[in-house]
C-alpha cells in the first residue's frame, strides 16, 4: 500500500510539473512559482524524492467534509482557475480516488493521513460506487490542485529536498507534511479552552 501510494505521489507532483513547464506563466500561488523557479531541474528522481512525501501533493478539498457534502450532491463548486485540462486532470482524479476507495476499505486511518481527509470524507468516499467515482472524478476534475498551494516554505522545503540528495532534508520535508497535515485535521480549539 505504501509503494503504491508513493507511485501515485509521484506521478501527481510529475502531472504538476508537466503543468508548470508548458505553462511558465502559471506562477499565480507560492506552490506554482516555487515550482517554476526549479523546474529545470525536474526529471525521474526528483519526482520520486517529492512522491516520498507522507502526504498526497494533490489535493481535491478532502479535509473539507461540507465541501464533499456539496461534491456528492452535484453541486457546482467554486474554484480558482483550473491548472490541469480536462483530459490530463479526470484521469488522475479517478486514479486518486480509486486509490483512496481502495485503501479507505483496507486501512481508513492510512487513508486520512496520506489524503488528508477529514474523517467524514473518508466514510462518504468509502460508499461511493465505481460510477459516483468517475462521475465525481469528471465533474470536479479542474479544482485539483496542489495541497498547501500557499505554503511558499513548504514548497520551497520540498523542492530542495527533491533536487537535493540529503535523506535528511528529505526526510525533514516529510515531517513538515505530517505537522501540516496535523494543523489541518485536529479541531480549532475554541476560546477559552
Amino acid at each position: 500500500m505504501l509503494n503504491e501510494a508513493r507511485a501515485l505521489n509521484e506521478r501527481c507532483f510529475a502531472h504538476l510539473a508537466q503543468v508548470v513547464k508548458a505553462h511558465p506563466d502559471l506562477g499565480r500561488t507560492p506552490a506554482l512559482e516555487v515550482l517554476s523557479a526549479a523546474i529545470a531541474q525536474v526529471d525521474a528522481r526528483v519526482c520520486a524524492r517529492a512522491g516520498s512525501c507522507p502526504v498526497l501533493l494533490l489535493d481535491l478539498d478532502f479535509n473539507e467534509a461540507e465541501r464533499w457534502d456539496r461534491i456528492i450532491a452535484g453541486m457546482p463548486i467554486a474554484a480558482p482557475a483550473p491548472l490541469f485540462s480536462q483530459e490530463a486532470a479526470s484521469p488522475l482524479l479517478h486514479e486518486i480516488l480509486m486509490q483512496a476507495w481502495n485503501v479507505n476499505h483496507g486501512a481508513p486511518r492510512a487513508a486520512r493521513l496520506f489524503f488528508g481527509m477529514a474523517p467524514k470524507v473518508t466514510e462518504v468516499i468509502s460508499k461511493l460506487t465505481g460510477e459516483e467515482l468517475k462521475r465525481i472524478a469528471q465533474a470536479h476534475a479542474l479544482h485539483l490542485r496542489p495541497r498547501w498551494e500557499d505554503r511558499r516554505t513548504f514548497w520551497a522545503r520540498l523542492m530542495d529536498a527533491a533536487v537535493g540528495t540529503s535523506d535528511e532534508a528529505l526526510v525533514d520535508v516529510q515531517l513538515h507534511c505530517l505537522s501540516l497535515l496535523g494543523g489541518e485535521l485536529v479541531p480549532a480549539r475554541r476560546t477559552g479552552d
